[in-house]
This record gives structure tokens, C-alpha cells and sequence, in this order.
């Protein structure tokens, strides 16, 4: 089912991990939320940083309000994302390095201008995706069961057969 979390089981004979282990990866787990997770001061960050990517590109007749609702458009869009995450790929954009962009057009990489609010969302995904990866490995590595225990537990939580459905006959009225 997509967006579920993948279920991996281990081979019988394999052990499950042990309380310390599990333990481990959560504090790994907890280090990439840090990480990946906004922080309350990242949105002053996140302003300045915008402020000064939009200035080194050219604006035809942009007044003062349009900055401002451009500003919030690409704060809108950035609100999940850490600062960190955001001056990485505005370097990589300025520096012309951003590359294609999973589920884009092609043609919406073009280095002459600043990139669109979901464009740069998009961008800053990518440099989040590596990190995200990690986690969700983490995570199915963690939750992984033994297949024997599994189809085991399932023969003694097997629900009882459903009864045989009525069938009834069309009479005409």
C-alpha cells in the first residue's frame, strides 16, 4: 500500500535486535528528527537567506507588497524545512549545481532566474532526501520481526471464518 511502512522480515534462525540495540537506532532516529525538523528560529534564517537569493536576481517592476507576499509564498512553502537545508540549496542553485528535480519538468531548472517557491521546496527535499532515506531504514530495521514468529502469532490471532453469505432469490413483485 503506498505510503505505508515497509515491513521487512528476518529469516528464520536470525535473531530479533535486543532492547539496547533498538535503543541505539532511536537515538539515531532522534539525531536525523533534530536534524530534519525546523527550528523556532529558523524563520528569521530562512527570511534573510530568501532576501538575499532574490536579490541576486533581477525583479521587473516588483513593488514593495509583491515582495512581501513573495516572501510569505516562499516561507509557506518552507515551513518543514530546516534552515540548513535551505542555504544548502540556494548555494547549489546559485552555484548552478541543483541538477534535475524528481517530478519536475526539466525545463523548470533555469539558473538565469530565482527558482519558484515549489521549485525550491522541491530542491530543498532533495538535499533532505539522503537523511530521510537513513530514517526510513532505520525504521524498518527496528521494526523488523522474526517471519516464523510472525506467521506463528497469525495462526493464533486468525480470525474465525466469516458465515456463508444468505443468497436470495429475485421475485418479481
Amino acid at each position: 500500500m503506498p505510503g505505508a511502512p515497509e515491513k521487512v522480515y528476518l529469516s528464520t534462525g536470525l535473531p530479533e535486535l535486543s532492547g539496547d540495540e533498538r535503543a541505539e537506532i532511536d537515538k539515531q532516529l532522534a539525531q536525523i528528527d533534530r536534524l530534519t525538523t525546523p527550528w523556532p528560529e529558523d524563520e528569521k534564517t530562512k527570511l534573510v537567506l530568501l532576501a538575499r537569493m532574490l536579490l541576486a536576481y533581477p525583479s521587473a517592476g516588483m513593488t514593495e507588497k509583491g515582495a512581501e507576499a513573495r516572501a510569505e509564498a516562499y516561507l509557506f512553502v518552507l515551513d518543514d524545512i530546516p534552515a540548513w537545508a535551505v542555504d544548502r540549496t540556494i548555494r547549489t542553485w546559485l552555484r548552478g549545481e541543483t541538477g534535475h528535480l524528481e517530478n519536475l519538468p526539466q525545463n523548470v531548472v533555469d539558473y538565469r532566474w530565482a527558482p519558484p517557491p515549489p521549485v525550491l521546496r522541491h530542491a530543498c527535499m532533495k538535499a533532505l532526501k539522503p537523511f530521510r532515506d537513513v530514517q526510513r531504514k532505520l525504521v524498518t530495521l527496528r521494526d523488523a520481526k522474526r517471519l516464523d514468529a510472525v506467521l506463528r502469532d497469525g495462526e493464533a490471532k486468525k480470525p474465525a471464518p466469516a458465515p456463508a453469505p444468505v443468497k436470495r432469490e429475485f421475485q418479481p413483485a
